[in-house]
């Protein structure tokens, strides 16, 4: 089959292409190359509330509208195909992203809506998340949850909130603990409202 430099089109005529993409074919073209990447972000038609940059960090702003929900219902089973996905969100009470895939990274500025029932589900290598609503009593869930057998991809876990406190009742500096099966430690750290665990194979 013959082919041709899509690049080589011209602008009016690539818009017209881009037009009749879907989201996923954008996505997917968008890891093709950085200048196909640079010219969906110039042609604005991959989303006005989505930023596409050359270092494949989706960045998506969320408050809920009719469009944007429309949106991420387009987008939310193609996820897997991003690196690195942030999120800032000022959302409506009765707006509940759904993830029916995730990223292998995703950080949340503005994260009071994800809840643990969301973080429990969530694959990804990388996650942070700002301004949570997450207390420690939810970070104990997913440790509990983590040494049994749970986020099997997890590298790393940053939330940040009012609610993360270290109440006394046990010492968070530094601790190190391990899955049931011996084969991957956790480091733990809190300090000023944030707590971060590292994951690696024990050794």
């Amino acid at each position: 089959m013959p082919t041709f430099s899509l690049l080589r089109l011209p602008g009016v005529v690539l818009c017209e292409v881009f037009k009749s993409l879907s989201i996923g074919e954008k996505i997917k073209l968008s890891l093709c190359s950085k200048k196909i990447s640079a010219q969906i972000n110039i042609a604005r038609l991959y989303s006005e509330k989505v930023i596409v940059d050359l270092g494949r960090v989706y960045c998506i702003y969320l408050k809920g509208s009719k469009d944007e929900i429309m949106f991420w219902n387009q987008i939310s089973n193609k996820l897997k195909l991003v690196e690195d996905l942030e999120l800032s969100s000022i959302l409506k009470p009765d707006f509940n992203p759904v993830f029916t895939s995730w990223p292998q990274k995703i950080g949340i500025i503005r994260s009071a809506w994800f809840s643990l029932e969301y973080l429990l589900t969530c694959t990804c290598t990388t996650i942070e998340l700002d301004w949570s609503h997450l207390g420690m009593t939810d970070f104990n869930t997913v440790l509990k949850n983590w040494k049994t057998g749970g986020f099997p991809n997890l590298e790393y876990l940053y939330v940040e909130g009012q609610n993360i406190q270290n109440n006394g009742t046990m010492n968070w500096s530094r601790m190190v603990i391990q899955t049931d099966d011996g084969s991957k430690k956790a480091t733990i750290n809190t300090r000023y409202n944030r707590i971060k665990m590292y994951v690696t194979p024990f050794d």
